[in-house]
């Protein structure tokens, strides 16, 4: 029998038996800002010009070693072609000088078998001899202007390949900052053509 105020037992509630199982803890983290990628490459460029073509735009998927932007080569071709003039310049004059220290040389061994017959005077044996030293002197200057020109035509052809801008890394274009027809200045410091997101899969707030 049932106590007064005892419920019947028809109205307990049925508890059944279930097997133990290991779950998952959601953990969740609020918090309020600008969502960003964790890693992000500013690509700039080190030339100045004008852009002549754009490869990439926001939101494109790139590889590292891609073309991304060609600024105008036509003023650095230029100055390629010069510089290279300047290298010929410099090896001609560099044989010019090389056939005056050998006239030089002549003179001196004539000069010498004169004096040594005593048919001149030393002083123009002396003057013979000077000849000679200043003809080999200015032939290692004009080998130097050689150097000088071929460093200035490597520099010339550095600057004609920055004028093609790749991607420094795979990733996401998120961010163009450029368009064709614009000019950017590095002369002050490297302008930003693109932002680019190496993973969208880590980000930060």
């Amino acid at each position: 029998w049932w106590a007064q105020g005892t419920p019947d037992a028809t109205t307990l509630p049925d508890y059944g038996r279930v097997e133990v199982q290991r779950g998952d803890i959601a953990a969740v983290v609020s918090a309020t800002g600008t969502l960003s990628p964790v890693n992000t490459v500013q690509l700039g460029s080190q030339v100045s010009g004008a852009i002549a073509r754009l490869h990439a735009d926001f939101n494109d998927q790139v590889k590292k070693g891609q073309v991304l932007a060609q600024i105008d080569p036509a003023i650095f071709r230029a100055k390629l072609s010069e510089a290279e003039a300047n290298v010929k310049s410099a090896e001609a004059g560099v044989d010019k000088a090389w056939v005056s220290v050998l006239d030089a040389k002549r003179e001196l061994d004539r000069q010498s078998n004169l004096f040594e017959k005593k048919l001149v005077a030393e002083s123009v044996l002396d003057a013979a001899r000077f000849a000679y030293d200043s003809a080999q002197v200015e032939h290692k200057v004009k080998q130097a202007a050689v150097g000088q020109a071929e460093a200035a035509r490597e520099r010339e052809q550095v600057n004609l390949a920055y004028t093609t801008i790749y991607a420094p890394i795979d990733g996401v274009v998120i961010s163009r900052d450029v368009d064709v027809g614009q000019t950017v200045a590095a002369s002050l410091q490297a302008p930003t053509l693109y932002t680019i997101a190496n993973d969208l899969t880590r980000m930060q707030v």
